[in-house]
């Protein structure tokens, strides 16, 4: 039985993460140790850079309650001698894996990677002048990008995360080259508010203004799927059709309330929607009654 650096182990809607793989389903979230990025501004600095522990028999918990699992915390690549034997125990069990990191991984291990999982969210800080100046890395960016391009060319569902950070990323010059890369991919795209850690400890997280100025932004510059992750609720959780704007799935903090997708296409139109694994329902609207301020960002 494969052992990982775990930090600890816990069952979720997959939303906590990604939105276009397997909507509405649970999934068991692993947090590994370990992060080769020194992000100044991390709010998981005890995850991160934690002496690790083993978490043994994963899989034996997996295989008699579910069939997902999200290998997130640090950066998955760190231990990838353990990931990579976990992932082969994963696929013989039938489980998939969907894995989390900075993108500031060698080309060997992406293609190892790539054989194993079925989709990966990858973390985005800003352009090339961003990790030079606040993470000390040459053409951070441009590495990341290259990551994006070899997941996409391989078959690998991606989400991208943009965590913001006022001062940092949210400028109009800073956001906007970054999505009109992230554009040419055609990638689904998380805006993700950062409560800084470390050294940014105590400056003030984006707010609801900064991020729905981002998410302007990046309709503008032409994402075809955009989220505000931190939104309880609303058009920026929701997923709508490229093509016709029809509303197709509806959050409500991690949980889904609404589908309305014919298989994986449009019932409108029938354009498809990038998606891996069928949506469904996971709550109710009947059993909520939250007041409207509540389901704004």
């Amino acid at each position: 039985m494969a052992r990982l650096a775990g930090f600890r182990a816990f069952l979720s809607p997959v939303e906590r993460e990604l939105f276009h793989w397997w909507p509405g389903h649970d999934a068991l979230f692993v947090e590994l140790v370990g992060c080769n990025a020194r992000c100044p501004w991390c709010p998981r600095e005890t995850i991160a850079h934690a002496t690790p522990t083993e978490v043994e028999g994963l899989l034996q918990v997996f295989e008699s309650s579910h069939e997902r699992v999200v290998l997130t915390g640090g950066e998955v690549a760190v231990n990838i001698e353990q990931v990579l034997e976990f992932l082969d125990e994963a696929q013989k069990s039938g489980c998939e894996v969907a894995v989390k990191t900075c993108g500031l991984v060698c080309e060997e291990a992406l293609a190892d990677l790539s054989r194993r999982v079925s989709a990966c969210v990858v973390y985005v800080f800003g352009t090339d002048e961003v990790y030079e100046r606040y993470l000390s890395i040459p053409r951070g960016f441009a590495r990341v990008l290259t990551s994006l391009e070899i997941l996409v060319r391989r078959g690998v569902h991606v989400e991208v995360s943009y965590l913001a950070l006022p001062g940092v990323n949210t400028q109009p010059e800073v956001a906007r080259p970054v999505f009109e890369a992230l554009r040419e991919l055609d990638v689904v795209v998380h805006l993700r508010r950062c409560v800084p850690g470390s050294e940014f400890k105590g400056r003030l997280p984006a707010t609801n203004r900064d991020l729905q100025r981002l998410y302007r932004l990046a309709q503008a510059v032409g994402l075809p799927y955009v989220y505000i992750t931190d939104a309880w609720s609303g058009p920026w959780r929701n997923t709508f059709c490229r093509s016709c704007g029809e509303l197709l799935i509806e959050r409500v903090g991690w949980f889904v309330s609404r589908v309305r997708l014919d298989g994986a296409s449009c019932p409108r139109c029938g354009a498809r929607v990038p998606l891996v694994g069928r949506a469904r329902e996971s709550i109710s609207l009947r059993f909520l009654d939250l007041p409207h301020y509540i389901l704004t960002p």
